[in-house]
């Protein structure tokens, strides 16, 4: 155990009544000796199946190995199955679904979390089940069936205000935004990005979206909100980048070079740091 949360791993050795181990798919300077309370020991074919997934999820989300990914978590699926374990499955037929997603197939995509969705409302794994609706939606988003996107995203919508989840509610609104962002309907987008923004989401296309319609006043009272309210270096350079577009378009030449002084200044110390 790990925060508070279970971490497949290895025993490598026992010293002085603690036991070493390394994490599964984590690197060596994740290795820590633990007292036995932190350990429980797992069935040897579960234990493998959750290594595949584990490892499959790896290679799709960070060595960007798709194919491979989806190879390795098909196998971590199928041991699953043969040892009856629905829970397990609810997850790895989800990663299965983000396979297919990175590999453009959003038809099989769409497939594997519907599966993870069923599986989940089966067990009553509510977290699960609701994380599924969103995930549904991306693919149908990129098919360009705008109708079962919304469809998907308005029912994860439901779920946040039923379980009173503000994180929930300012992703889906966030994600209704990009759907009508997707159908050009950019009034009824700015309407739901605000309503996720005032639920902490950054909706950065707001601002970029006043930018587009003229609008470069309220462009400019939007991205200068977010630098006096981020700590992220990122997101206040992106800003300061915007700042400096608005403020040339109202022919504020001297304020549009300040701004893009600090966007330049802000993105060195990255290249730096």
């Amino acid at each position: 155990m790990w925060k508070k949360q279970w971490h497949l791993a290895q025993i490598l050795e026992i010293k002085n009544n603690q036991y070493c181990v390394n994490y599964v798919v984590y690197d060596r300077s994740w290795s820590e000796c633990v007292d036995s309370d932190r350990l429980r020991k797992v069935n040897y074919r579960k234990a493998e199946a959750e290594r595949l997934r584990l490892e499959a999820d790896n290679l799709v989300s960070n060595a960007h190995q798709y194919q491979k990914g989806l190879e390795t978590v098909k196998k971590s699926l199928k041991i699953y199955q043969e040892i009856g374990d629905k829970s397990g499955q609810v997850q790895v037929l989800s990663s299965v679904g983000w396979a297919y997603y990175w590999l453009n197939d959003y038809v099989n995509a769409i497939d594997y979390y519907r599966q993870s969705f069923e599986l989940a409302e089966e067990i009553d794994d509510d977290y699960a089940a609701t994380a599924r609706l969103y995930d549904i939606s991306k693919p149908y988003l990129y098919l360009g069936i705008y109708h079962k996107s919304l469809e998907y995203q308005k029912q994860y919508l439901a779920r946040g205000k039923e379980i009173k989840d503000t994180d929930i509610q300012a992703r889906a609104l966030e994600r209704i935004g990009d759907i009508y962002y997707f159908q050009k309907n950019y009034k009824k987008a700015i309407e739901y990005y605000k309503q996720s923004a005032a639920l902490g989401r950054k909706a950065f296309y707001i601002g970029g979206l006043y930018t587009v319609f003229g609008k470069h006043d309220q462009a400019i009272e939007f991205f200068e909100n977010i630098v006096t309210n981020t700590n992220d270096i990122y997101t206040k350079a992106a800003s300061f980048n915007q700042l400096g577009q608005n403020y040339l378009a109202l022919g504020k030449y001297d304020k549009a070079r300040s701004n893009r002084i600090t966007d330049y200044l802000l993105q060195h110390s990255l290249y730096l740091s």
